[in-house]
């Protein structure tokens, strides 16, 4: 068995070193086949439990085999769970906490129709958190709203906010329409190419006469507020192969609010996570915590995989949860 052992340590010991040193054979083992790639990835593994028997073999063999696997497989354990379930604690925790106020329904009805939207416009486009976005041109050019009002999240009193409504003129003044939105649902030619439609259909509206009127308000002058936002941005665990402790939990929230009276109440509220917890102390991936870009780079480092709760979209919501007609728009 002890020559099984040497042996076994040392294949797997020479192949973790050229893993290590050159991470593209892991690469080109994922290329040829899944399985195969998924062999070499768990090569450092294997390596490490081996070295724990065969230490194990030599220095507690005078007390009998099943002292001498029996202590070894105990540390192991440790080590690939007891550890990261340790590691895990404070997500785990901050999981349960963010979620403790959820209150969702299957389906919400507007019993108004006065919205105000508190939603972030993506990274990259070129939109403002007050510009009448899909969802906005969507409620008021399908007549689910006879006014939207706009603006960036959190909802506090304070809140700058642009109120849109439709109104028929001889001419229009010029609007910016965004055309960013996907609608996952929406059949082929894709949710983006639809959305870019749609958006031209509003452009052909307003050209005719249906101008999109814009003017400043409070948030107050609604009576349903939606807000989309961001609560917490986690860390990227790219480079930082053994930070156990790293928080990687990214939390985003819909809520819905009722004003009455100046006052405000929280009738809907589902909260997502995506987080990178711990599973086992040593892994070797492709591109080990991250990719960077297009080039190829293997880490050895602690092993995470992705994790994630219930992803709610605000587009599906408001078109399969609610009242509100937010199908593309035709001319």
């Amino acid at each position: 068995m002890r020559k099984s052992l040497y042996a076994f340590v040392i294949v797997t010991g020479v192949l973790t070193a050229i893993i290590v040193i050159e991470p593209v054979v892991l690469f080109l083992a994922f290329v040829t086949s899944v399985p195969l790639g998924y062999s070499f990835s768990a090569v450092p593994m294997a390596f490490l439990i081996s070295v724990a028997l065969l230490v194990g073999n030599v220095t507690l063999r005078k007390y009998g085999v099943i002292i001498s696997l029996a202590v070894p497989a105990l540390l192991l354990v440790t080590v690939c769970v007891a550890l990261p379930m340790y590691w895990n604690r404070p997500l785990n925790a901050e999981l349960a906490n963010l979620t403790q106020g959820d209150n969702r329904r299957n389906e919400y009805k507007f019993a108004t129709k006065k919205l105000a939207l508190l939603v972030a416009p993506p990274a990259g486009t070129n939109a403002n958190p007050t510009d009448c976005i899909d969802v906005c041109q969507r409620l008021l050019f399908n007549g689910s709203a006879p006014a939207v009002l706009m603006g960036s999240p959190p909802f506090d009193s304070n809140n700058h906010m642009v109120r849109y409504r439709i109104e028929r003129r001889p001419t229009c003044s010029a609007v910016n329409i965004p055309t960013f939105g996907s609608w996952d649902d929406e059949p082929v030619p894709g949710a983006i190419s639809d959305n870019t439609v749609s958006a031209r259909n509003v452009q052909a509206r307003i050209a005719a006469g249906e101008c999109l009127i814009s003017e400043e308000t409070d948030i107050f002058a609604a009576d349903i507020v939606i807000v989309e936002q961001l609560i917490k941005q986690g860390e990227n665990p790219c480079g930082r192969s053994w930070q156990a402790n790293l928080d990687t939990l990214t939390a985003r929230r819909l809520s819905i609010y009722e004003l009455r009276d100046g006052s405000r109440s929280e009738v809907y509220r589902q909260t997502s996570f995506g987080a990178q917890p711990v599973y086992t102390p040593l892994f070797v991936s492709p591109g080990g915590s991250c990719r960077d870009g297009s080039k190829y780079s293997g880490a050895l480092s602690i092993g995470r995989k992705m994790y994630w709760t219930a992803r709610y979209d605000l587009r599906k919501f408001l078109k399969t949860s609610t009242n509100l007609n937010v199908a593309p728009i035709s001319r």
